[in-house]
């Protein structure tokens, strides 16, 4: 039964954990790649592989403890234990095939990456915008007839993650410059691309 118990749950988690790491990639790949990040920092995910794989353990440590031959012993509490176990990690298992599931839909994936970009904006502009006053200044026309560029180029290649707004900001008031972005955050750019312009 111990045995039984073990490999099955071993086989569970191994089984359901590939398949649904191929339905994340396909639908990270449709939308965004923010998906697998969910899925990986997603607590219902973590608790049901530990419990799984919890439930293995237990059963291989239970297991060392059974003898046969003249002094047989085989405990009957902790094997009903992990009869409860097993019965409680498959429940969960269910519970959490139906939240990944519900997880995947379209609507809830772009409900999230609205949540998070909302969280992003205010993380970068922390005070609201009250006053409208601002709206109607003019903004100073910058005369670039006959203005050189010069290009930024990327180290490596990746995604763009993040810009240190006020860092670009002080050198270009510094170094009395304009500096354009090239490329916006969230875009792959290749090694040698230009990120920005100055």
């Amino acid at each position: 039964m111990l045995s039984m118990i073990a490999g099955s749950m071993v086989t569970v988690a191994g089984v359901t954990f590939s398949v649904l790491v191929v339905a994340v990639s396909q639908a990270s790949s449709q939308y965004t790649p923010r998906v697998m990040r969910n899925f990986m920092r997603d607590r219902l995910s973590q608790v049901t592989l530990g419990v799984l794989v919890g439930v293995f353990v237990y059963c291989l440590v239970v297991l060392r403890t059974v003898r046969t031959g003249p002094a047989e012993f085989v405990p009957g509490l902790a094997v009903l234990a992990a009869m409860l176990l097993a019965l409680l990690a498959v429940a969960l298992l269910m519970y959490f095939i139906h939240h990944i599931a519900g997880t995947l839909e379209a609507g809830r994936i772009l409900d999230s990456i609205a949540e998070e970009t909302a969280i992003s904006v205010d993380r970068v502009f922390p005070e609201p915008c009250t006053d409208d006053s601002h709206v109607d200044l003019p903004v100073p026309a910058i005369p670039f007839d006959g203005t050189t560029w010069h290009g930024i180029p990327a180290h490596r290649s990746g995604y763009i993650q993040n810009l240190d707004i006020d860092g670009i900001m002080r050198t270009a008031a510094r170094c009395d410059a304009v500096v354009r972005m090239e490329r916006a955050i969230g875009e792959f750019v290749a090694e040698g691309t230009a990120l920005a312009s100055i």
